[in-house]
């Protein structure tokens, strides 16, 4: 048997692939992991206790041998603020993999929409294709029996022929471009073994115009240049507490410059009286 038809909306094909992306998936799953990591970064060493048997003693003979039993306990002290290092190495680690994740989440489906809409436009094609194929098909048949009542050239039917025969070239193309591009989308959707029912339904929206100041703001509220912006501020901010001690150094030194000329002159003052 086929396989059942599968329509999907494309918003429909959004909210799937949100669901069931390998990609997203994967990269969530990073995202707990890197949670797992700061627990982890967060436990402090265990302390161990050991028991161990030393060889046995010399007994006098007759008497049961004895061995010598040593119980040990040892307990990690960490010091310089290793723990707390640990732990803001690890949520760093989460801030990267959760940006990563929303980077993928954008990036699937960026790929789903044109996914959809390529599909889209591939059963359009398809669709025209087979109006077209028939269309010629049907003439063709209306010159061939023209052409057996003699009232049209054979040099005619055979050039009629030739173009119903491009015509189906054309409509195997046309099906083969649409089941790659239902592949294509069922993949992203992780239902591949569904590609061969998987068509579009809905309007299609209206494209509205978007202002800049929109785009812009999209553009800013991008993970990866939310990152950029975040290093680039932060690079900016130790540029700036360096100059500030250097300032600092500086403003010292000529505090004491000016304070040692101001006693300069009062020594000076003094002495003339």
């Amino acid at each position: 048997g086929g396989v059942a038809p599968l329509a999907l909306q494309l918003d429909e094909a959004e909210a799937r692939a949100l669901r069931d992306s390998r990609a997203i998936a994967q990269a969530q799953t990073a995202v707990q992991a890197a949670q797992a990591g700061i627990e982890q970064a967060g436990v402090r060493p265990n302390p161990t206790l050991g028991l161990t048997t030393q060889h046995y003693r010399p007994r006098p003979a007759g008497q049961p041998q004895q061995p010598d039993h040593l119980v040990s306990f040892s307990d990690t002290w960490e010091r310089g603020d290793k723990r707390q290092l640990r732990i803001a190495q690890a949520e760093a680690w989460r801030s990267g993999a959760q940006d990563d994740a929303a980077d993928t989440r954008r990036q699937v489906l960026h790929d789903v929409r044109w996914a959809w809409f390529d599909l889209w436009r591939a059963e359009r094609a398809l669709d025209l294709a087979q109006q077209t194929a028939t269309a010629h098909g049907q003439t063709l048949d209306a010159a061939q029996k023209r052409f057996e009542a003699g009232d049209l050239p054979g040099a005619d039917v055979d050039r009629l022929r030739i173009e119903a025969e491009r015509a189906q070239n054309d409509l195997r193309a046309a099906r083969v471009e649409r089941r790659h591009a239902q592949a294509a989308l069922a993949s992203l959707l992780a239902i591949e073994g569904q590609a061969a029912g998987l068509v579009t339904s809905g309007p299609l929206a209206d494209p509205q115009p978007r202002d800049d100041r929109d785009l812009d703001h999209l553009i800013d509220q991008r993970p990866d240049v939310q990152s950029a912006l975040q290093a680039s501020t932060d690079r900016v901010m130790e540029k700036l507490d360096d100059q500030k001690e250097i300032w600092a150094v500086q403003m010292k030194a000529l505090g004491d410059k000016v304070q040692a000329g101001h006693d300069a002159l009062n020594a000076k003052l003094d002495g003339g009286d």
